[in-house]
């Protein structure tokens, strides 16, 4: 056999050998054509792609002939840009093989960044061609703009927070400077590449984005409009800094600034006010409408070179410690970030603003007791603060300015007796928080209610979103003690007032006012009341008055306004608020499920609008409260 084979092999290649012969004896030359004609050209040596400075006005295109007896004119025709202009016809003098076409151009009016396209080709390509050679040149031109790199920045995002649940977390950027204007930067795909948070086909890799910040004045930058990128389902999104939106609308640049719509550059950090940052999603289903984000402020971006400083602080009240003296202190655990080195605490009332307060302690009007990290003590006197509702504040101040504001509220009762007094287990059905979330539905779960015996009828649902007990929270809710307070001292017209819930879910903190409390604020109970806006307290069940409301899916019910932050959100269901107090016979709740709102709506920034982040959307939004 393997004899046979290599017979086989010898016949197949003398084969071979035969074929080859035979084509090499068969084959034809054709001479190439005996070209009598000018034979002009473009080589394809010549760079089509090339950059030019903002102090050119020209530059040179060479045109060739392979044929160079006589003076030749060559017809041109340009097509492109109208910005650069090409001469209508290049001359060659005799002998010469190569001519220059001269294109002129405005750099001023191309700006930079802008590349701009033509194509040169000969008028009678017929008669003048050349077969070796191309007849039609395509160039394009674009003016660079003198950035220089910076190297790396540490960038916090804000704006995708605003609808799709990235964390808080710092990435790196790479930041450049313009040699021309000092303090204007820009990022260099800051969503795209840089973007740690994206999924494949998210963003656009086909070009470099920018986003290019104004901050040659420190204390008013902006940028303008700028499209990030990035495709999240909803066509390309953009952002725009609120200050800019607002100075092209027609608005006075001097009365944005006054307002505080700028950002700021301080201590090497680029930061925006909350909400001071706007978004769009073209082709959303509520619209191409402009939404607010930044809506914790935390957008950021520090320069190289420099190190933020931690000025966090968080404070916790636990309890009361009277003195020998009689002294009343306020007990309660602070923690300070290594760089808050200057702080004051005082203790006011929780109808005091903590911001004002900080304020007035930094400038030396309120005098505050200086603290450390851990257990601190802060005496106060309740009798001239005259209220039980009180708030331990704390100051992180530098340089007379404050960095950071941090407080912590209780009650005081000083030598009275505490009014309030258990009833023992009820339950709540919750319809606030959850009916607000995607993937979460209305729960009932058991609660310690109190009662008020000074003023029968308002009650508190103890701990009613705390750690431990909220079935949603996850060690991110409010803290043990805390509760929320219903009115019910006329069980025909039942109210929660306006309150925190006790806990931020990266949205600002959380807190909730009835339909009809909101009403009270500027109309007389009876009014309210036989408006119908008020609830019930009936059989030992309390619950809030539904109030219709027109939506696209037609009409849904709410009970209140959730705010998270400055900005306010249709919070409830039809009959699904309800607290049953203890001994009172349990039903089971009946929800209207088809009056949930299921798309994601979002109010336009004409009215108000809160960014959605640790993985839970918001179902149901509201239009602004006020």
């Amino acid at each position: 056999m393997k004899l046979f084979r290599n017979i086989a092999k010898a016949v197949l290649a003398v084969s071979m050998l035969s074929v080859m012969v035979a084509c090499e004896e068969e084959a034809e030359y054709t001479p190439a054509q005996n070209l009598t004609n000018a034979q002009v050209y473009f080589s394809n040596t010549t760079a089509k792609d090339v950059k030019i400075g903002m102090q050119d006005t020209e530059l040179n295109v060479a045109i060739c002939r392979a044929n160079t007896n006589g003076d030749l004119d060559v017809i041109l025709v340009k097509t492109g840009s109208e910005l650069m202009n090409v001469p209508s016809s290049v001359k060659f003098a005799n002998g010469d093989s190569v001519a220059n076409i001269k294109v002129t151009f405005d750099p001023e009016a191309i700006g930079y960044d802008n590349p701009q396209t033509i194509n040169i080709a000969l008028a009678d390509s017929a008669t003048l061609a050349t077969p070796y050679g191309e007849s039609v040149f395509s160039l394009t031109a674009m003016i660079p703009s003198p950035w220089t790199s910076l190297g790396m920045a540490t960038v916090v995002d804000d704006i995708m927070t605003a609808g799709w649940g990235v964390p808080f977390e710092p990435f790196m950027v790479e930041i450049q400077e313009n040699d021309m204007t000092p303090g204007y930067y820009r990022l260099v795909n800051p969503w795209t590449s840089s973007y740690p948070w994206n999924e494949p086909g998210d963003f656009d890799d086909s070009k470099t984005y920018y986003l290019e910040i104004h901050a040659e004045d420190p204390d008013a930058v902006w940028f303008g409009r700028t499209e990030l990128g990035l495709d999240r389902g909803y066509g390309m999104i953009s952002a725009w800094s609120l200050a800019d939106y607002y100075v092209q609308n027609g608005n006075d640049p001097e009365l944005v600034k006054e307002k505080g719509f700028y950002g700021t550059l301080k201590d090497g950090e680029i930061t925006f006010p909350v909400q001071g940052i706007l978004f769009n999603m073209p082709q959303h289903p509520s619209g191409d409408n402009w939404y607010y984000a930044n809506g914790s402020g935390k957008f950021s971006v520090l320069l190289p070179g420099y190190v933020k400083a931690d000025y966090s602080a968080e404070v916790q009240y636990a309890g009361i410690f009277t003195a020998a003296d009689e002294t009343v202190s306020a007990v309660a655990n602070l923690t300070l970030g290594a760089d808050a080195t200057d702080v004051k605490a005082i203790v006011m009332t929780q109808a005091d603003d903590a911001a004002a307060v900080a304020d007035a302690l930094a400038a030396g009007e309120l005098e505050g007791t200086p603290v450390q990290a851990g257990r601190i003590e802060v005496p106060f006197n309740a009798e001239e603060l005259g209220s039980e509702k009180l708030q331990v504040i704390v100051a992180v101040i530098v340089d007379g300015a404050v960095k950071n504001v941090a407080s912590s509220g209780f009650e005081f009762y000083g030598g009275g007796s505490n009014p309030w007094k258990s009833l023992g287990m009820g339950t709540y059905t919750e319809t606030l928080v959850s009916t607000m979330f995607t993937g979460m539905e209305p729960v009932t779960y058991e609660v310690e209610i109190l009662e008020n015996t000074e003023n029968p009828g308002l009650f508190r649902v103890m701990n009613a979103y705390a750690n431990g007990t909220f079935p949603y929270a996850d060690n991110d809710c409010a803290a043990e003690g805390t509760y929320l307070e219903v009115n019910a001292c006329d069980p025909e017209g039942v109210y929660v007032p306006m309150q925190s819930l006790g806990f931020d879910w990266g949205m600002g903190e959380m807190a909730f006012i009835s339909e009809g409390a909101r009403y009270l604020e500027q109309y007389d109970f009876e009014t309210v009341k036989n408006a119908g806006l008020l609830g019930t307290l009936k059989d030992g069940v309390i619950t809030l008055a539904n109030i219709e409301r027109e939506t696209d899916n037609g009409v849904a019910y709410y009970q209140g306004i959730m705010y998270m932050g400055n900005s306010g959100y249709y919070a409830g269901i039809q009959d699904g608020f309800r607290v049953t107090l203890p001994g009172a016979a349990t039903e089971a709740p009946k929800y209207a499920r088809s009056q949930f709102v299921q798309s994601l709506e979002r109010n336009l920034i004409t009215q108000k609008f809160v960014p959605v982040v640790n993985k839970r959307m918001v179902k149901s939004i509201a239009k602004p409260a006020l």
